[in-house]
């Protein structure tokens, strides 16, 4: 164990290149449109490797194509109806392949990859009460839509967009609709086909059963309905696949998953806490056969650089989406199926099949199936927990029984700080427990509406909140959160407080510390999601590899920074 050294890359010279070509262009077309040099542009933004590019020109350059040009054009009157209406569908298909380029964060269902790594603000479309599983649409902060779908054609924007279309009226509420329909209407509408790099050859063949490359597909597009009901539908084609029977055979689409999936597996540590003095961390797997059976596990770890102490205190085979530690020390946690789990017999259901028992050497766990919906994430005491769905449901269990209040859709997290229970999410919203009941924080006007809060800390007595877009925000006496610093390029993951010292997790950008009214750079050979104290150490989340680590950094200590093995 030693200092350790990532490869990082100062930006393409080609693609630097090229962005640079293309914002000219979109400088002379925001004074002067030309049509020609509009498929100049749109030709050339698909040349460009977004993730090549320095921050700040990649910034500028979205800014000035996804906002400022969109708009330009969206605006521009034209004699012929079908002449403009093309128009802006190239235009939105070239955006929609950039935001879906700009991003590494594979693991996130689509919005969320999006959302953290195009510095823009893009959700899941509010469905209707009875809504069908499967049918979603993207809404884009600049007035973008994008059906999702999962043809078994190679076809990424598939043509015949009908019976797409009307399901997605079908599912959503009516002033979705009403903006689906205008979307379709003037061209700022796309019909995504998510599998279309994974369809294999012999699924084009006519009358042939839809066959896909499972082994490939990233974990982020499994959270969608459509894609998981495409898959159910290839394995077994002589079944009707409603929601219920979607919910009940995820667990089929893991086992295929095992059988087709090379043996190298990639982990993910989702989440670290404090427990029993040392470190918890859950950790998903994305190759079954390789992590032991296990989909999902909260491992303890010790801190020591050498040896690293490991035990097991739980494996699933089903992704848990969240887990939490009370005061007293019961673990509880959440899978995407709607179950929790708890580290002491005091739930009193059963696993939904024999396959997804947990399983513990040191802890007598149960489970219980608590809601229809797709848990994100929770916090919580034995008598007061809270549990956000995607679905905008907020689950209270008082240690007895479970009610339900209204909450956010597709929160990013919750979290505990001091006491004080905290609910973050997209479009600037962030919700704190009051007595028991949440209430919105409120924002200053010169914090931007469609940010997300990605997470939030005790400075000084302060509140801070950090978000993906760039800003670090304040508190004030009066309750207004206020931008304490603006940082564009700088995608804030994480924070957290160790000694009085703010520490940042910059995603791409590194690790950071706040000193006054500026960040410093602590460490920036390698990509930081999130950062926990614990004990007398910060615990910063790496991306996904093939053996799960944790980065330690010990202020003052040398060796200062450490891998540990989960």
């Amino acid at each position: 164990m030693g200092y350790i050294t990532y490869p990082r890359s100062g930006g393409s010279a080609k693609d630097v290149t090229r962005a640079q070509a293309a914002i000219v262009l979109i400088e002379q077309l925001l004074i002067h449109f030309n049509a020609n040099d509009l498929n100049s542009l749109l030709a050339l933004v698909a040349r460009i490797g977004w993730a090549n590019l320095p921050p700040a020109l990649r910034a500028r350059l979205w800014k000035l194509l996804y906002y400022d040009l969109f708009e330009s054009i969206q605006a521009r009157a034209t004699a012929d109806y079908n002449v403009s209406q093309k128009r802006m569908q190239a235009l939105t298909r070239t955006l929609t392949a950039a935001a879906l380029k700009s991003s590494d964060r594979y693991g996130l269902p689509l919005h969320q990859q999006m959302t953290v790594s195009a510095d823009i603000s893009v959700v899941l479309a509010p469905k209707s009460k009875h809504a069908a599983y499967h049918s979603e649409v993207l809404v884009f902060d600049n007035g973008m839509h994008a059906v999702l779908t999962a043809d078994s054609s190679a076809e990424q924007y598939p043509g015949h967009v009908t019976s797409h279309l009307a399901a997605a009226l079908r599912a959503h509420d009516a002033s979705t609709r009403e903006a689906i329909k205008t979307a379709h209407r003037t061209g700022t509408l796309v019909t995504l086909n998510l599998l279309a790099d994974y369809v294999l050859p012999s699924s084009s063949q006519h009358g042939a059963i839809p066959r896909y490359d499972i082994a490939k597909i990233p974990q982020g597009l499994l959270s969608h309905g459509v894609v998981l009901l495409a898959i159910l539908r290839a394995l077994y084609p002589s079944r009707q696949m409603g929601r219920a029977v979607l919910q009940d055979q995820q667990v089929q689409i893991a086992s295929s998953m095992r059988d087709a999936q090379q043996m190298q597996t990639s982990a993910t540590v989702k989440k670290v806490l404090p427990y029993a003095g040392e470190a918890l961390c859950l950790v998903l797997y994305d190759n079954l056969e390789t992590s032991g059976g296990s989909s999902a596990a909260l491992t303890q770890l010790t801190l020591h650089p050498q040896p690293t102490h490991l035990r097991t205190q739980l494996t699933v085979k089903i992704p848990l989406t969240d887990f939490t530690v009370s005061a007293v020390g019961t673990l509880w946690a959440i899978d995407r199926l709607g179950s929790m789990y708890c580290s002491k017999p005091e739930l009193n259901g059963t696993p939904q099949d024999d396959e997804l028992t947990p399983h513990s050497d040191e802890l007598e766990w149960s489970v219980q199936s608590i809601t229809s919906g797709t848990p994100a994430c929770i916090v919580g005491q034995d008598d007061d927990l809270w549990i956000a769905t995607e679905e905008g449901e907020l689950l209270h269990y008082d240690g007895q029984s479970f009610s339900t209040f209204a909450g956010i859709m597709t929160p990013i997290r919750m979290k505990e700080v001091d006491g004080r229970y905290f609910l973050m999410g997209h479009n600037r919203q962030l919700l704190e427990c009051i007595a028991g009941r949440w209430h919105s924080l409120t924002f200053a006007q010169t914090v931007p509406a469609g940010i997300a809060i990605d997470d939030v800390t005790h400075l000084n007595g302060e509140l801070i909140a950090v978000s993906s877009q760039g800003l670090i925000l304040r508190q004030q006496d009066d309750g207004l959160l206020t931008v304490l610093l603006d940082t564009p390029g700088i995608p804030w993951m994480g924070c957290d407080v160790l000694h009085g010292t703010l520490y940042l997790a910059g995603g791409t950008q590194g690790a950071y510390q706040l000193v006054g009214t500026s960040v410093i750079s602590t460490q920036n050979n390698a990509d930081i999601l999130a950062v926990t104290t614990i004990g007398e150490s910060l615990v910063y989340r790496l991306p996904t590899a093939p053996n799960p680590v944790v980065l330690r950094h010990t202020p003052g200590d040398d060796p200062r920074w450490m891998l540990v093995k989960t």
